[in-house]
């Protein structure tokens, strides 16, 4: 049976290092082939993680500026949070959107992850040809 409470704390951990961008920093939380889905994209395996990464390096040029979590529910290893995130876009745009983000753990680890915000607010706020 899974430790709800340290699968939370995993993913809490996860949420603030992942947000460094920086693969030597959040790869320790990730299975060996995870999944991230940004909406109904699929980045695959930890070169997926790497590419979400370097979108948010591009959109949030100086990082979030803060992440209200208002809940956080697990059941065995899957993790769901809703949290709030605030920044300024590369855009030069004031940010602020609301994700509910899945996780599924294997061993204490992230195997997926999958974020659902209003894609609406995203394409306001950001720069996406910088993306291209």
């Amino acid at each position: 049976m899974a430790d709800i409470e340290k699968n939370k704390q995993i993913v809490l951990a996860f949420l603030e290092d992942f947000t460094t961008f920086d693969a030597e920093v959040y790869e320790p939380y990730l299975t060996e082939n995870p999944v991230y889905w940004v909406g109904m994209t699929k980045h695959e395996g930890r070169e997926g993680f790497a590419r979400v990464a370097y979108f948010g390096r591009v959109l949030y040029p100086n990082g979030q500026e803060s992440r209200t979590i208002h809940h956080i529910v697990a059941e065995g290893d899957v993790v769901a949070v809703l949290m709030t995130i605030k920044a300024i876009t590369n855009a030069g745009k004031d940010y602020e959107n609301t994700y509910a983000v899945h996780f599924e753990l294997e061993d204490g680890k992230i195997a997926s992850q999958v974020e659902i915000m209003d894609f609406r607010v995203s394409n306001d706020k950001f720069d996406l040809s910088a993306l291209a």
